[in-house]
């Protein structure tokens, strides 16, 4: 006879124990870690007391709102400002139609695309309905992605919904085949790391959306598009193909009518400025050119140029064009101040400097220009005009530059001003210089800040 299963028996009941105290008392201690004793007043703790709420944890005061009202609130919220936007754009006759056909359109659009009905077909229908272009509903686009948010907008308000409709808006209008709405989206995309104002429209389109706008671009490319032309040799040459972009915008230049001038070219595409810059082709292949140190390259630059200042009236052109001449003849005068006089800061700076060199009797320019005949007859009405009169031409030039923001004008003219003992003009300008550039930019003449700050303390310890 077996002991084995005695022995296992036996053992059993050796291990097996009743449940001690400790682990009786452990169902407590976990209600006791939950709930921890608060002190009161007195400073002795207080059992079981309840855990107090943290403000978070409060419900809002007054009814409860449903997601439906808030919508709701928000969509009339952005009706009244868009009522008024439109009323002042249409007042200073930016807006192509009435306030309230161009509320109509947007929410006929926005029930039709709500159907599920095609974007582009539904800009057709509603622009035969209207009697409008296809242009002006990509102008009506873009004025509705400006629109402020309103200021009786509550913080818990669901964000506008202009942003979005503008850019259902003008996907719509580019897939109809407005070359308006394609090229100032994709010009956003383009100059997004250097506009502020590129960056804030390229953000509010996917990715998907910016393929479909390059299939749209490719299309009006086909059509013979030179400003779509120009666009696409921009993106070819960020592309590295630098070769494939000339060819671009050799083909756009053959088709742009540089007769019209650029001040038409510009108003023929949007006549309000509204949209995001182009550059015309004429300015692109040249500068694409002029990077190339080639004599042939260099010599075509200098024939493009010509066709942008000579028939075009470009002042980039001018600009560029003054650069083939040296600075003592009458040529890179004539391009140089015209260049200046339309506008180019840069070109108002350089010709601002030159009159201060011809003031200078020291100056190795001086008497360079008393070699040329044309250029001393064009300039002796300057020195002989007034007393110093070219000193004055040039701050007179480092004035404007520096009211459009070019800080090498202010810093030039803070000097002057200095010198003249007129310390408050200086130390305006000094402060311009030495100003935080805008939001979303970098600083382009970061070297002039210090300076700029340095002369600051100096007049103000004066």
């Amino acid at each position: 006879m077996s002991f084995r299963p005695a022995l296992l028996r036996s053992r059993a009941s050796n291990i097996k124990t009743e449940t001690c105290v400790f682990c009786q008392s452990r169902q407590f201690l976990a209600s006791l870690r939950r709930n921890p004793f608060p002190l009161s007043g007195n400073g002795r703790r207080v059992p079981w007391a309840q855990p107090q709420r943290r403000p978070y944890a409060q419900p809002a005061p007054g009814p409860r709102v449903s997601r439906e009202q808030l919508v709701r609130q928000r969509t009339e919220i952005d009706t009244r400002n868009r009522a008024t936007f439109f009323a002042l754009a249409r007042a200073e006759q930016v807006l192509p139609v009435d306030p309230e056909v161009a509320d109509s359109i947007i929410a006929e659009f926005l029930a039709s695309i709500s159907s599920k009905k095609d974007s582009g077909d539904t800009i057709v229908e509603l622009a035969s309905k209207y009697r409008v272009e296809i242009r002006d509903l990509s102008t009506l686009a873009i004025l509705t992605c400006r629109i402020p948010d309103a200021k009786e907008a509550p913080v818990w308000a669901p964000p506008s919904e202009h942003k979005n409709i503008a850019r259902v808006m003008l996907l719509g209008c580019s897939k109809a085949g407005d070359s308006l709405a394609t090229t100032h989206i994709l010009s956003a995309l383009r100059l997004r790391h250097s506009v502020p104002a590129a960056l804030a429209i390229s953000s509010i389109f996917s990715a998907t959306d910016i393929r479909r706008c390059r299939n749209d671009l490719a299309a009006l490319v086909l059509k013979g598009n030179p400003d779509a032309m120009t666009l696409e040799g921009l993106f070819l040459e960020q592309e590295g193909k630098t070769s494939q972009a000339r060819d671009m915008y050799e083909k756009a230049l053959t088709l742009a009518d540089t007769k019209e001038g650029l001040k038409n070219h510009q108003t023929k595409q949007d006549s309000n400025n509204l949209a995001m810059p182009l550059i015309p082709p004429w300015n692109a292949l040249g500068c694409s050119l002029i990077a190339d140190n080639s004599p042939e390259s260099q010599k075509r630059a200098k024939e493009v140029f010509e066709v942008g200042a000579l028939e075009a009236d470009d002042p980039l052109s001018h600009y560029h064009l003054a650069s083939f001449y040296e600075k003592t003849t009458s040529q890179w005068l004539k391009f140089m101040n015209k260049a200046a006089a339309s506008g180019h800061v840069d070109a108002m700076y350089q010709v601002a400097n030159f009159y201060l060199q011809v003031r200078n009797e020291k100056s190795t320019l001086k008497s360079l220009i008393s070699k040329d005949s044309d250029i001393s007859t064009a300039l002796r009405w300057v020195t002989s005009w007034k007393r110093d009169s070219p000193r004055k031409l040039a701050m007179e030039w480092l004035d404007i530059a520096a009211r459009k923001g070019h800080k090498p004008s202010s810093m030039t003219f803070a000097k002057l001003a200095e010198e003249d003992g007129d310390f408050e003009k200086a130390l305006t300008r000094y402060y311009e210089v030495a100003a935080p550039p805008p939001k979303g930019q970098i600083e382009e003449w970061s070297k002039l800040v210090p300076e700029a700050r340095a002369r600051i303390q100096a007049l103000e310890r004066r």
